[in-house]
């Protein structure tokens, strides 16, 4: 997955080169591959809910993300091409999408192995006030 096209954040233009060469690379090794790029939030969570449905107990998953990532009270999220940093550190997470659903998920399908690539630039701030947290 990659975002390099954001409607509210500075675009990262070198992120679907990115993940166009990550998908070559893993093609060449024989793993399949599915490339989506610029998703908005609930395209997202469609795609990965998707891939996650192909996941087999034994295997070996792998989810590679290139964009814009953050934090929020320890956890790390992915942005979404739709992202708008406002409001509270609740509001944000709800905006985003955490990096340990992706494992949660992983494992709960009985990959074995659960890699995840967040090749991300962390210099978008993802809330606007500490407040409500």
């Amino acid at each position: 997955m990659g975002n390099a096209k954001y409607r509210h954040l500075a675009g990262i233009a070198p992120a679907e080169h990115d993940v166009a060469d990550m998908g070559v690379v893993l093609r060449g090794m024989g793993f399949g591959v599915t490339t989506r790029l610029n998703m908005g939030l609930e395209e997202t969570e469609r795609e990965l809910e998707r891939f996650y449905a192909t996941v087999r107990p034994g295997d070996l998953a792998m989810v590679y993300y290139s964009g814009h990532g953050g934090s929020v009270g320890g956890d790390d999220f992915l942005l979404p091409a739709d992202f708008q940093a406002q409001g509270t550190e609740r509001m944000a997470k709800l905006r985003a999408y955490a990096l340990k659903d992706v494992l949660d998920r992983l494992k709960g399908q009985g990959a074995t192995v659960r890699l995840l690539v967040f090749d991300a630039c962390r210099d978008a701030s993802m809330v606007t006030t500490k407040s409500g947290q």
